[in-house]
């Protein structure tokens, strides 16, 4: 009783002197008042960023040591003079989305170091005089989304080192007028995507004193018809030239004239409205090695559209309606060159033997998804297709329904000696006992099967293959083949010499049964897919996993047998890779919660490290019995359910126990032994006390930190905390209750222990969290750590999960001011990934930081 009342004793004062905010205290301008403070990492970061801010906060709310300030999401309206004076280290800002409309000519006076200015999404119709004056060093200004209506020359000192300027989505008039290029001699890259231009006569760029050497420029998303002979004039290096999503109709051999002295290399001209190229289309500019002509309508290409280009290395060309066959009379203009074609969707109805006999140096080819044998009767791929293709390392001939129908051969792959990666996706109808074979492509990296209806395949078909890393068979109807005994002993087999296999598909395959030994060589294997296809009637129906199938897969980290008819999981199957799993997929499984089918996995889900997949959103559903039918299977409590069994076990052994120690009585009355006995346990308790440590000798250190939580936020702790703190470098170790303590043990008995062995302790707040006894208990055990004259360190770090009422938040008033600032953290939420970074940031810190005792007169961070 008396213990009792001097614990409720301890527990009022702790709460009375505990003070806490959601957010750290701004400083002695005490911002918090008006808006939630930003956040500080290491003094030289600062997140300001969705705070309702309605001006830049000063110098006495932010450390003068600051170098990256995010301010993103604000109010400001304007930027008044010498908004940042008192950061004068400052080098990176983000002023985007602040509906910022008016920008002080001295706004960014006092920062000779910045390099990035980011102004994305304001209201900006133009830009003072000497705007940028000062800013010497910096090196990109984006100006994107905003309302300018003319470049703003005059806002740039002449002699600067401006290397980026982004204004796209603007209204901005391009033409000649009183452009004064000369404060951007040193652009590299500039973006001037979606501001309404819609011709290239007498634009800026046509003028010939401007003598720009860029590295990049983007023109795409405006309105662009044709392109003058003069386009480019005032362009003396170009190396990327982006005309995307325009409206041109026709190049010819004058557009790119302007070009011919700038060295260009890259030319997009994806998503345009061309329908022919003409001869020496592009002979303005020899030195091309991209060419992007992806996306229009050309469906005519003289034999000599490419000639000149003589360096080209990559032609896109997809989605043209060629409705032919390949022009290889121009490609072949480029085949000393060429080392990748992409002729996808390109309406090619036929190929022939040998024809790129010529394109010996083609590394990548793409004729997938076109009509190659789709309006007759098939196209039987023998091989000499690809004659002279030495050197091709990737093959993509695969398309959907309607698209190529090819019959794979025996030696469709035979002219292939280095192919790495080959794709046959989708080409139905031919292939159900498929014929191919790959004993001359031992380099197979790759082979992509997907959904051909195969039914049957060849014993040796992966024999030599051990170079191979992902192999998909999935959406396929291999069940035939496992339902005859010869079969599945051969399908077995199919794996034998895949010993480098990485990733394996086969869902969608309506498998019933899998042989103890189909995975047996498959020890690098990392990603096993078992669940479902991409039509229904080709789910896999697996009921019965064998004890074995799974052992030689101690590597794998993710499984998929979601939406097959386990109604219960063994132990055993799982087992081998507990260590290396880092995600499971296994609902729509009909589980049957009793005590002998799932009682082991129930408690498994709560402890591991893994993420379940599903678990958390309830797709984990029982079948039977009937009281959890269509219920989560965190429903299932063995804890409760299988009390009885428990219980019976528990009579047993007391009875045992009993029974054992009156026996024990009596034989030692009957012979006098009582005495040794009793002699014996003084000697047991009495070397057990000369060997207990001294009171305030540390625990040796075990942990970095001992994670207090409720057990509503054990998912987050699995999918969240773990693979951010334990699993990326640097790695910590985290005491997590249940997870590392003993199967058996109580941790409550046990928590002044777990919490002395680690170094801090973390404390995830909720308001669930408040309102248990238990989670009280971890918190108030770490706090007295605070006050003891041995141990008085910053060891006690708290995370806020969700917000917490104002009534609430009096329990933490005085307690942070024993504690080092900065461990009291606030988890931004799931949808707020810009914030994540920072997040992990501030925690790592937190828990990083030594255990020395705070100094009392340490500022405040902010």
């Amino acid at each position: 009783m008396a213990a009792g009342r001097l614990w409720l004793f301890v527990a009022t004062t702790l709460a009375v002197w505990s003070v806490s905010q959601q957010t750290p205290l701004a400083g002695p301008g005490h911002i918090g008042a008006r808006i939630k403070a930003c956040r500080v990492y290491n003094r030289t970061v600062a997140d300001c960023s969705s705070r309702g801010l309605r001006s830049v906060p000063d110098a006495r709310e932010l450390p003068g040591t600051i170098k990256t300030l995010y301010l993103l999401s604000n109010n400001f309206r304007a930027l008044p003079h010498c908004a940042f004076c008192g950061l004068p280290l400052l080098e990176f800002v983000d002023l985007s989305f602040c509906n910022i409309s008016d920008i002080s000519r001295t706004a960014f006076s006092k920062l000779a170091r910045l390099k990035t200015i980011l102004l994305i999404g304001n209201n900006l119709t133009s830009l003072e005089s000497g705007t940028f004056e000062e800013l010497h060093n910096i090196a990109e200004v984006n100006l994107a989304d905003n309302k300018l209506t003319e470049v703003p020359y005059g806002a740039f000192p002449l002699n600067n080192s401006l290397k980026t300027l982004d204004l796209s989505g603007n209204h901005i008039n391009i033409q000649e007028g009183d452009a004064d290029w000369d404060c951007f001699k040193s652009l590299q890259h500039f973006s001037f995507r979606l501001n309404n231009v819609s011709s290239s006569t007498g634009w800026i760029f046509s003028r010939e004193d401007l003598n720009v050497s860029l590295q990049m420029l983007d023109l795409s998303y405006n309105r662009i018809s044709q392109l003058d002979s003069t386009a480019f004039n005032g362009i003396r290096r170009l190396d990327r030239l982006v005309l995307s999503s325009n409206d041109i109709l026709t190049v010819d051999t004058d557009s790119f004239s302007s070009l011919s002295q700038t060295g260009l290399e890259t030319l997009v001209l994806f998503r345009n409205n061309l329908t022919t190229l003409t001869n020496n289309t592009f002979a303005s500019v020899p030195l091309l090695k991209r060419l992007d002509l992806a996306y229009n309508n050309i469906s005519s290409i003289e034999d000599n559209a490419f000639a000149g280009l003589s360096h080209l290395e990559v032609l896109t060309f997809y989605m043209n309606p060629l409705w032919t066959n390949v022009p290889m009379t121009a490609l072949e203009k480029l085949s000393p060159s060429l080392l990748e074609l992409d002729l996808r969707f390109c309406s090619i109805l036929n190929i022939y033997p040998e024809q790129f006999l010529s394109f010996g140096n083609l590394r990548s080819l793409n004729i997938s998804d076109n009509y190659i044998g789709a309006l007759g009767s098939g196209h039987r791929l023998t091989g000499k297709e690809f004659g002279g293709l030495g050197n091709l390392r990737v093959l993509d001939i695969g398309g959907g329904p309607g698209y190529n129908r090819m019959k794979i051969t025996n030696a469709s792959f035979s002219h292939l000696p280095k192919l790495q990666k080959v794709v046959m996706t989708g080409l139905l109808g031919f292939n159900e006992r498929f014929d191919g074979s790959f004993r001359k492509n031992p380099d197979l990296r790759l082979i992509n099967m997907d959904n051909m209806n195969i039914r049957f395949l060849g014993v040796d078909l992966f024999q030599g293959l051990t170079k191979l890393k992902e192999l998909v068979l999935s959406n396929n109807n291999f069940y035939l083949m496992l339902n005859s005994d010869q079969g599945s002993a051969n399908f077995a087999r199919f794996f034998g010499d895949l010993t480098n296999l990485e990733i394996l598909r086969l869902q969608g395959n309506r498998l019933e049964s899998l042989q103890s030994d189909i995975f047996q060589n498959l020890t690098h294997l990392r990603y096993l897919n078992l669940g479902p296809g991409r039509y229904g009637d080709h789910n896999n129906q697996l009921s019965n996993l064998q004890p074995e199938l799974f052992q030689s897969l101690t590597r794998l980290e993710t499984l998929r047998i979601d939406g097959n008819r386990l109604s219960s999981v063994e132990q055993s199957v799982f087992e081998p890779m507990f260590k290396s799993l880092k995600e499971l997929f296994i609902y729509g499984n009909p589980f049957d919660c009793t005590c002998e089918n799932l009682r082991w996995f129930r408690d498994w889900v709560n402890n591991t490290r893994a993420d379940v997949i599903g678990l958390g959103e309830g797709r984990l559903v029982c079948s039977t019995p009937r009281r959890y039918a269509n219920e989560s299977i965190l429903s299932f409590r063995p804890e409760v359910d299988c009390q009885s069994q428990v219980g019976v076990i528990a009579s047993l052994t007391g009875c045992s126990v009993l029974l054992a120690a009156a026996v024990g009585t009596m034989v030692c009355r009957r012979f006098g032994l009582h005495k040794y006995v009793q002699y014996a346990w003084v000697l047991v308790t009495r070397r057990k006390e000369g060997y207990e440590k001294l009171q305030g000798e540390d625990l040796e250190v075990e942990y970095d930190a001992y994670v207090s939580h409720t057990e509503e936020d054990l998912r987050w702790i699995q999918r969240v905390l773990i693979p951010n703190l334990e699993e990326k470098s640097p790695q910590l170790k985290l005491c997590i209750p249940d997870r590392d303590t003993p199967p058996g043990e109580a941790i409550i008995d046990n928590v002044q222990d777990y919490i002395r062995r680690s170094r801090k302790t973390l404390c995830l707040v909720t308001q669930r969290y408040l309102a248990q006894e238990a989670s009280w208990l971890e918190m108030q055990v770490a706090s007295y750590r605070l006050f003891d004259q041995e141990d008085r360190r910053d060891v006690v770090v708290m995370v806020f999960l969700e917000p917490i009422p104002k009534n609430k938040l009096t329990h933490f008033q005085n307690l942070r001011k024993l504690m080092r600032p900065g461990m009291f953290l606030h988890w931004p939420g799931e949808e707020d990934t810009a914030a994540h970074p920072l997040f992990w940031l501030l925690l790592r810190d937190a828990l990083g930081t030594s255990n020395n005792p705070v100094p009392r007169s340490r500022p405040q961070v902010i």
